[in-house]
């Protein structure tokens, strides 16, 4: 039976963020410098999960746990290096060599005595059947963008419980900012993110990536708007997944009769406010 309280609106949008001091990078959809809807096809389901490893130290793991029927595997990587041709589009998970699609980038980022490009990739590992309901251990390794920044990676689960399909909204590609860098280098772009509204609150659950994370204190910040409501997240991004990356399953609250959510992020200190 379809019941407001039940139903949930699974809102996925896939953020790369670079953090250079107080800095960010954004990555949403396919598409360079602003994220964009996906070239490929998603399956229906109940909800998405999202975990990832940072891929400085190789191999890195991914542990996921799927609280339902697995739908849909996609694998993200991201990372740059000191050449516009240079990325990776193989990684190896668990011992399986994979080719990814380029859905954002190569996109310059900064110069320091070279300049510096960064890229991003997807590609749909379904039928490689290594993620089932439950706990879940991934192993990826051979991801070589030149010796510069391997980034990371992550994987995102489209997956059934049992209850009525969510909305499933996917934004994806690669969008770099650094917060003394000119446009569009200095900031994200804002990404709105669609739904059918309803009579009664749901819960949305906003997963993100984000690369080229710090561990030692970088500020970051996070705004996320709904039903004309800003909730600011502040510095929620620390390398959590291991170097240089992070992945989040942010859980919004969506008011009744609304239709959007948008989220950006940014590089700033919310403390000071720069």
């Amino acid at each position: 039976m379809k019941n407001g309280y039940l139903i949930r609106v699974s809102l996925t949008t896939m953020l790369m963020l670079l953090f250079f001091g107080i800095s960010a990078t954004n990555v949403l959809a396919d598409g360079t410098e602003t994220l964009g809807d996906p070239s490929i096809s998603l399956s229906p389901g109940s909800g998405v999960v999202v975990a990832g490893t940072g891929m400085e130290t190789q191999p890195g793991t991914i542990n996921i746990n799927v609280p339902g029927t697995v739908k849909q595997v996609l694998l993200y990587w991201s990372g740059g290096g000191d050449n516009k041709t240079i990325g990776d589009n193989i990684v190896t998970v668990n011992g399986t060599p994979v080719t990814g699609t380029l859905i954002g980038g190569p996109a310059f980022f900064y110069t320091y005595n070279i300049n510096y490009y960064f890229s991003s990739y997807r590609k749909d590992i379904t039928g490689l059947n290594l993620v089932s309901q439950g706990l879940n251990s991934l192993k990826i390794e051979d991801m070589d963008f030149g010796g510069d920044e391997n980034n990371g990676a992550g994987i995102l689960v489209i997956y059934d419980n049992g209850v009525d399909n969510a909305e499933i909204s996917l934004k994806d590609g690669i969008d770099l900012a650094f917060i003394d860098f000119p446009e569009p280098r200095k900031s994200t772009v804002l990404q709105t993110l669609n739904f059918t509204p309803d009579t009664v609150s749901r819960t949305a659950n906003l997963a993100m990536f984000f690369g080229s994370i710090s561990s030692n204190g970088r500020p970051n910040s996070i705004e996320v708007v709904t039903g004309g409501i800003k909730t600011v997240y502040s510095d929620l991004l620390a390398s959590v997944d291991g170097p240089q990356w992070d992945s989040l399953n942010l859980p919004v609250n969506i008011p009744p009769g609304e239709t959007n959510l948008t989220v950006q992020a940014f590089s700033r200190d919310d403390t000071s406010g720069t």
